[in-house]
């Protein structure tokens, strides 16, 4: 990864699973962190040129204030958001360009796309289909479904015109999660299966997500957008 751009940054949640990660990531790529936050302190040392929100959904308020006053980009990655949060973010990206990501992980990005393929391969069969969508992490996780249970069946919904099936979220075993799409057929199945078995996936792309956001003007952003935007043109 090449990050000629990016070159210090801001944490919120920087002592979390993920946001620990990050660090690192940054670090590896000799990007700065020159603000680090959680819910006990604040520490600026240096205005960064991209907030990244790890933390937790009541910080949503102030990390945007925050962002909006200085006209910082904001990538925004806290799990189990409320429509009230989403709407305060979307409000904000009237503003600043905002990213949010439901998953940060390329794998991800590849499971939805294959997921948007599915759908559009299914139009000319006639025969039962039906998805079901399962998430699996470990007990730490506490909202449930997931964001990215979520993302596979709003994928599915818009572009299917019906229901998911079933959404299970099962909450144990190793770290770090996987998520299936698992559709049924007449008499056979197909499953779309993404496992993240590390924390330096999500953390790598969320340093893409930085990069990429320095250059967007104010919009609202999904990391769609920021891994399409960087396939090369066929």
């Amino acid at each position: 990864m090449s990050l000629k751009a990016l070159n210090k940054i801001g944490v919120v949640g920087y002592t979390g699973k993920l946001g620990s990660q990050i660090l690192r990531a940054a670090d590896k790529n000799s990007v700065a962190t020159t603000l680090l936050a959680n819910s006990k302190r604040w520490v600026e040392e240096e205005r960064p040129q991209v907030i990244v929100n790890v933390s937790h959904s009541k910080s949503i308020s102030s990390v945007i204030d925050y962002c909006v006053k200085h006209q910082i980009p904001l990538v925004e990655g806290t799990s189990g958001l409320s429509e009230k949060d989403i709407d305060l973010l979307k409000k904000a990206s009237v503003h600043i360009p905002v990213i949010r990501a439901d998953n940060f992980s390329f794998g991800n990005f590849l499971q939805i796309q294959l997921l948007i393929r599915l759908t559009e391969l299914l139009q000319s069969y006639s025969g039962n289909k039906e998805l079901s969508i399962i998430d699996r992490h470990t007990t730490s996780k506490k909202d449930r479904p997931s964001a990215t249970a979520l993302l596979l069946e709003k994928v599915w919904q818009q572009r299917m015109q019906m229901p998911v099936a079933d959404v299970s979220s099962v909450r144990g075993g190793m770290p770090v999660s996987d998520h299936t799409a698992w559709l049924s057929l007449t008499c056979e199945e197909v499953k779309i299966f993404h496992q993240v078995t590390d924390r330096a996936a999500p953390a790598q792309g969320t340093l893409i997500a930085c990069e990429w956001v320095l250059d967007q003007q104010p919009s609202y952003y999904s990391m769609s957008d920021v891994y399409l935007s960087l396939q090369p043109a066929i």
